[in-house]
């Protein structure tokens, strides 16, 4: 369950309550001491705000204010991708290059190109020395990105429909083990 912030009353509340007792701290909600502590209790709410809105930005997946950071930090935008249009996209390079830091099995490869919004399947072959080092990506047309309530923007389209798989062939040469041989294949 997500943490909800606290209201400005609640930390309205907790600072009258750390206020001595006395005739010279009123308690009256229109003296000019409440409405002061209830301007500090907007700061508060907006600090608890802003403090969860930054373990949401904490994670690559998630992250909307963030995301330059994000990005700059790893090395955004790819050369191969070029920048994304929506905050979607640029979650999903962001994600493909934090988890594209390692591997070479066939699952790896599966779910980076998944991050990419492409649903392959890869052979490798076996039993013949000319084939060795060989291994098959099967590309279906086409890939789709959903917009996604609280994750994509107004004004972005409700369907991106992935067809050039430039991206996924450029993302994989640059990843794959230097001495393999990789072979494309469009379905």
């Amino acid at each position: 369950m997500a943490h909800q912030p606290f209201a400005v009353a609640d930390y309205a509340q907790a600072l009258k309550a750390l206020m001595p007792r006395g005739r010279v701290w009123p308690r009256d909600p229109d003296s000019i001491q409440s409405l002061v502590l209830t301007a500090f209790a907007a700061a508060f709410n907006r600090s608890d705000i802003t403090a969860l809105a930054l373990l949401i930005d904490a994670f690559p997946s998630t992250a909307v204010a963030l995301l330059p950071e994000w990005e700059a930090t790893l090395g955004l935008p790819d050369p191969c991708c070029g920048p994304a249009t929506t905050i979607q996209g640029r979650q999903q390079q962001v994600l493909a290059r934090f988890l594209g830091g390692g591997g070479q099995s066939v699952p790896y490869f599966i779910t980076l190109a998944a991050t990419l919004g492409f649903t392959v399947t890869i052979q490798e072959f076996t039993g013949t020395t000319a084939l060795a080092n060989t291994w098959q990506v099967t590309v279906p047309g086409t890939g789709i990105t959903f917009f996604r309530a609280g994750v994509s923007a107004a004004g972005e389209p409700l369907e991106t429909v992935v067809t050039d798989s430039q991206v996924l062939q450029c993302v994989f040469n640059r990843l794959k083990p230097a001495h393999t041989i990789l072979i494309w294949n469009f379905v």
